[in-house]
């Protein structure tokens, strides 16, 4: 299995400043998409795991983790199990201006 993992510490109204988000898309060598995976989100200070599963896009979301590091595994049948590293950030956006001279 290939994973791509996408982290985002945005702060947006579902989320508090000490929450973060881990999402992805899971696809074969070929680059297929892989939907029913098993993904294990696990906080590696605490010990607490979180799991989902890629939905029919290959898909996968965790909206609301604790800022922090996590291990990722994947896990499908006749697939071998991969595993990822990850950190959620406290990121906000900020609001750019610009002034004139």
């Amino acid at each position: 299995m290939i994973v791509l993992v996408t982290l985002s510490g945005q702060v947006s109204q579902a989320q508090t400043a000490s929450n973060g988000e881990i999402k992805g898309t899971v696809t074969d060598p070929s680059g297929a998409a892989v939907s029913g995976v098993k993904v294990g989100i696990t906080n590696v200070q605490t010990g607490v795991t979180n799991t989902t599963e890629t939905n029919a896009s290959a898909f996968y979301d965790a909206p609301s983790v604790p800022i922090g590091e996590y291990r990722i595994t994947f896990s499908k049948g006749g697939f071998r199990t991969s595993c990822a590293k990850a950190s959620t950030c406290n990121c906000r956006r900020l609001p750019l201006t610009q002034r004139s001279r």
